[in-house]
């Protein structure tokens, strides 16, 4: 029983090392995921849905017009 006890406060004392550790990494892999780690700002998109549109025709438009005849 007292092996067992030994056991059981290590555990609770190594766990909150061990969830520190993996919760940096989460935010590390979050944060480069984010392109925020790269020292430049994202490209966020508009949240406007008209030039949105507006943006996908015109991207429509260079496609096509960039075919070979």
């Amino acid at each position: 029983m007292a092996a067992l006890n030994h056991g059981k406060t290590d555990l609770h004392e190594v766990m909150p090392a061990r969830r520190l550790a993996m919760t940096e990494k989460l935010v590390w892999m979050l944060l480069k995921g984010a392109g925020l780690l790269s020292g430049e700002m994202p490209i966020i998109g508009s949240d406007d849905s008209t030039e949105l549109e507006a943006e996908k025709e015109r991207e429509k438009l260079v496609k096509i017009m960039s075919r070979p005849f």
